[in-house]
């Protein structure tokens, strides 16, 4: 079994329903303890065109199968909350990205973790410093408790509320 940090998020229609449906789904996948940050408003971060802030969150718990099954998993949750396409730079009703698969590096065409925006997403490292500030990413080799006192001021300035 290995511990998988999810983050959660969701920009169109009622995001706090969408978020709230991620989560139930994913607590039938994922086993405890299941650990869940502060919701988290935050505005889009390298979007062309202006959109709705997002609601985001950090899960954590522990998973039996391989990364490649929680990915096809992911994006069934993704898909069954209407979710039409994968793009990076569009609005969602929901987007579960995997951003660690206990210390595992995966790199290939269908999956990298860690997930390489982690670090650069101030609600990735605000939520997992809430949830598991002793987490060490894998390549950093830090844990998130130094990598949150550490936080860059291009990162520190993504605007970001606690609800």
């Amino acid at each position: 079994m290995s511990l998988v940090i999810l983050s959660l998020g969701s920009n169109l229609g009622d995001r706090e329903g969408y978020i709230s449906s991620m989560i139930a789904q994913l607590n039938s996948l994922l086993l405890g303890p299941l650990k869940q940050s502060r919701l988290m408003e935050t505005e889009p971060v390298g979007v062309p065109h202006k959109q709705q802030n997002y609601l985001n969150c950090i899960i954590s718990g522990t998973y039996k199968r391989t990364a490649i099954e929680l990915l096809k998993n992911c994006e069934l949750i993704e898909t069954s909350l209407g979710r039409t396409e994968k793009s990076t730079k569009k609005a969602r009703t929901a987007d579960i990205d995997i951003l660690f698969f206990g210390h595992s590096n995966i790199n290939n065409n269908t999956l990298t973790i860690p997930h390489p925006e982690t670090v650069n997403r101030r609600f990735c490292i605000e939520g997992i410093n809430e949830i598991a500030p002793e987490f060490v990413h894998p390549i950093l080799n830090k844990p998130f408790k130094t990598i949150f006192k550490e936080m860059p001021q291009q990162v520190q300035s993504q605007q970001i509320s606690f609800l």
